[in-house]
């Protein structure tokens, strides 16, 4: 069994969610790619990175954020898909080594 870490940006800052609700939230760092680099020196093989303002919204909100983790770890990364192929090849451009975007023309 392989344990995949989660890690929820909202305003660029690592964050839970209560019950889901945009309002309700308990930041957990201000510092992504800190986060992400403890999870790796942990020993996690993969870790999940959601975009919580995208999800709302709908598009990519939060990439400074990601590529903070990206430059901070060299473990793969995946995230939530975003619903437009120009979001995408954004997120790709910022250096995504994994995605469950299911399009032949990302993988």
């Amino acid at each position: 069994m392989q344990i995949i870490p989660a890690i929820d940006l909202k305003d660029g800052k690592c964050v839970r969610l209560y019950k889901g609700e945009e309002s309700n939230v308990t930041v957990f760092s201000e510092k992504p790619g800190d986060v992400a680099k403890k999870w790796e020196d942990a020993g996690a093989g993969l870790i999940h990175v959601v975009d919580l303002d995208g999800a709302f919204s709908g598009e990519p909100v939060n990439v400074s954020a990601i590529e903070d983790i990206l430059s901070s770890v060299a473990c793969p990364t995946a995230r939530r898909r975003y619903k437009e192929h120009r979001d995408c090849e954004r997120i790709y451009r910022s250096g995504y080594k994994k995605d469950n975007y299911r399009d032949s023309r990302f993988q």
